[in-house]
């Protein structure tokens, strides 16, 4: 039987991926020809019978190294834990295409016997596999990563530290928040977001400072995470710098720091939320309304009851369920008109908060 056909066969066999055929592929794995081999490997990654794996991780020795990729991209499809330490030990593959396929393989499988080659592989002499042993690190999601981890947030190469700093965001482990707050300081606008964005996983109040001193950030991205990631850890230390940040150019910011402030629900923020009302872009002036709902402070209903005049429907919908929230009798009046309002769903709204307020009198 030719190259050709025999290759053909054992293709036509992976597409069918019938268990099956995994007796016939293994007996074809002695093929004299790599590209043979390589076929039979593929087939048996699409097939995904575990019964394959013992024959996968002896093809991770293979002399070519074509067919040892294979088996580790194969190995990753069955995703079987018994090829974790097999694939651990390929790290030390001398082909990258090889040392590549395998961490993608471990990401796969998220088992953490791999945890400490993976770690190794983070000072590998080439940049991709440092990356790509970062990303599996954080699938594998371990908390005895995070030192090596840690220790790798000030790679020479942007991309490494990057994923890096998301790896461990996805550990969520509070022994990460040194090297995260030394990552909130890189050059690389991105990497600080990303900083900024995994202190926010974590929700420590001790990162409280650091995040407030890149509300001042030249990057908007970095100032949006930054409130965002306050907002998250929810603690009254953070209602200060996030009120000034209420003034900041961009409305995306205005908007983040709003709903942070409604996350944290601190009286002290009471007044100046109130005056986001007035905010000449329409979502601020909705999350200023949310976040006084979470506030449930009487003394926001007269800014509450002048929303329902705003020009945006959207506005007077949730200045009406606000006003529901907060329960206060002085709404009934405002509330009542709003009955005739043009839109449907202001009507419908004012509707319901009118009945919670004679519920609650």
């Amino acid at each position: 039987m030719s190259l050709e056909v025999r290759i053909q066969a054992a293709k036509t066999l992976g597409d069918i991926g019938n268990p099956m055929a995994v007796k016939a592929l293994l007996t074809a794995l002695d093929d004299e020809n790599w590209q043979m081999r390589q076929c039979v490997v593929h087939a048996l990654g699409e097939i995904e019978d575990p019964a394959a794996v013992d024959a996968l991780i002896a093809a991770l020795k293979d002399e070519d190294w074509h067919v040892r990729s294979q088996a580790a991209d194969a190995l990753g499809q069955i995703q079987d834990s018994r090829a974790a330490a097999a694939l651990g030990d390929a790290l030390k593959d001398e082909n990258t295409k090889v040392r590549s396929e395998v961490i993608q393989a471990l990401g796969d499988i998220e088992d953490r016997s791999a945890i400490k080659p993976l770690s190794v592989a983070l000072k590998d002499r080439d940049w991709q596999i440092r990356k790509q042993s970062a990303w599996a690190l954080g699938e594998i999601d371990d908390r005895s990563a995070v030192d090596a981890l840690g220790a790798a947030v000030t790679d020479v190469n942007r991309e490494v530290r990057k994923t890096v700093v998301w790896a461990l965001g996805e550990i969520d482990d509070p022994r990460a928040i040194a090297p995260l707050t030394k990552s909130l300081q890189d050059s690389d606008w991105e990497i600080r977001k990303k900083a900024a964005w995994a202190l926010g996983e974590i929700q420590d109040p001790s990162t409280i400072q650091a995040l407030s001193g890149i509300l001042k950030d030249e990057n908007r991205e970095v100032r949006k995470t930054a409130a965002r990631a306050l907002g998250e850890i929810d603690d009254y230390r953070a209602v200060q710098p996030l009120m000034v940040l209420l003034n900041d150019e961009d409305w995306e910011i205005r908007k983040m720091s709003t709903w942070a402030l409604g996350e944290i629900r601190d009286p002290a923020a009471t007044q100046a939320l109130s005056k986001t009302l007035k905010d000449p872009n329409v979502e601020v002036r909705k999350a200023g309304i949310c976040a006084l709902a979470e506030l449930k402070d009487r003394t926001t209903v007269p800014a509450l009851i002048e929303a329902l005049k705003d020009e945006d429907w959207d506005i007077r919908v949730t200045a009406a369920y606000a006003l529901g929230e907060i329960g206060d009798q002085r709404a009934l009046k405002p509330l009542t008109a709003a009955l005739k309002d043009v839109n449907a769903g202001v009507r419908k709204t004012a509707a319901r908060a009118i009945g919670e307020l004679r519920w609650r009198d």
